[in-house]
């Protein structure tokens, strides 16, 4: 796959994806800016789990382990990604950075539309200028709002999000079908549903429905 970024290495979904693409031998670099919006405590654990020695972490500076590079770095750093994207040839890019929930968008709405949003336009930005081959990117469940069609399918109505995280997901997802448009970049949009298993948060439904038995 030639070099891979991931953002949000540190979240559940991306160490999880960067432990795989090691355990294949492929050449990672991860960037995550390690706010507080959920537990730190779990992502300091889980980049430790991918080998990385967490006291040496530092805004932008490089932590390394074998194949594996990892940056203390924020998307809306416009200088640092250009930076970061002219060191690294990066052939594919794992976009899994975001505030995440539905309940802290609601009372943090200007810090989700910073971080998921116009953090994910400079990411394009950078996509573009630096020729990567494709994008991926996570988007939500949460877009299908007000759909009342189920089980939900890929081609139903998702123009009525219901909280200001589902709109920046689709924010995303608006954002990346145009830059395919314009510019031919290769993207591609998972809507994530609950996603849970080793490593996640503990107040996801998983993890609350057990509690509750």
């Amino acid at each position: 796959m030639g070099r891979i970024l991931i953002t949000g290495i540190a979240g559940f979904i991306g160490s999880r994806v960067a432990k795989h693409f090691l355990e294949q031998g492929e050449e990672v670099v991860g960037i995550d800016n390690l706010n507080a919006i959920t537990d730190p405590t779990l992502k300091w654990q889980r980049l430790q789990m991918l080998g990385l020695d967490v006291e040496d972490i530092q805004d932008n500076h490089l932590v390394q382990k074998e194949q594996l590079r990892f940056y203390k770095m924020d998307l809306n750093d416009e200088e640092g990604m250009n930076q970061l994207f002219s060191d690294h040839a990066f052939n594919t890019v794992i976009h899994l950075a975001a505030n995440t929930g539905v309940r802290n968008s609601l009372t943090q709405p200007q810090s989700y539309l910073q971080a998921n949003v116009l953090g994910f336009e400079v990411l394009l930005r950078c996509c573009r200028a630096f020729s990567v081959n494709r994008v991926i990117f996570a988007s939500s469940s949460s877009v299908y709002g007000m759909n009342e069609h189920t089980p939900f399918q890929e081609d139903d109505d998702a123009s009525h999000p219901l909280s200001v995280y589902a709109a920046s997901k689709k924010a995303d997802e608006l954002l990346a079908h145009t830059y395919a448009h314009l510019y031919g970049l290769s993207t591609i949009g998972l809507r994530f549903f609950t996603v849970y298993g080793p490593w996640t948060r503990s107040d996801m439904a998983a993890y609350l429905f057990m509690d509750a038995c």
